[in-house]
């Protein structure tokens, strides 16, 4: 690819573990502004890489300022066949463990959890702290930056101090 995506907001690290919980491949992905997902690299849909074998696995979504959230069952995934995993919909994320974004046509649409400032796999108090006594930035790209608009100022404080506590559950 010999440019970014114009539409690409941020990255997120996809893993994807095999039944007996062991992790089988990782790839850095592209967060679009729709909530779409591309390759890094090729900007098109992800593809695995070819040790993978034709099975049922749990794909988790890493952010670096979120909960990592993973799909509430095995997802059958083979080499040759595409297949959509919408992970906006809470019902398919373990625990059910998302934001409510808001609804589009009726139906609620969820998001990762954000908050996670210390990447510790909590969003609690440590995290509030972190944020609420951060300095003010322009341009940073920074796990502060809890709404991602490049900039650490108090809509981020704000938006921290209602975040309630969470805890990842892979």
């Amino acid at each position: 690819m010999s440019s970014i995506n114009a539409n690409a907001v941020d990255w997120v690290l996809i893993e994807v573990k095999n039944s007996a919980g062991l992790s089988v491949q990782k790839k850095a992905a592209l967060l679009l502004k729709d909530g779409t997902v591309v390759d890094a690299t090729t900007g098109s849909f992800l593809t695995l890489n070819s040790t993978v074998s034709d099975a049922y696995y749990k794909i988790i979504i890493r952010h670096r300022n979120h909960l990592a959230i993973a799909t509430d069952s095995n997802i059958y995934l083979s080499q040759y066949t595409s297949v959509n995993v919408d992970l906006s919909k809470n019902v398919n994320v373990k625990a059910a463990n998302q934001n409510l974004l808001g609804t589009v046509s009726g139906v609620n649409v969820y998001g990762m959890r954000f908050g996670d400032v210390n990447s510790d796999g909590y969003i609690d108090a440590s995290d509030k702290n972190i944020v609420i006594n951060s300095n003010e930035a322009v341009n940073s790209y920074s796990k502060i930056d809890v709404n991602i608009d490049s900039q650490i100022e108090p809509t981020d404080r704000n938006m921290m101090s209602t975040a309630g506590e969470a805890v990842e559950n892979l």
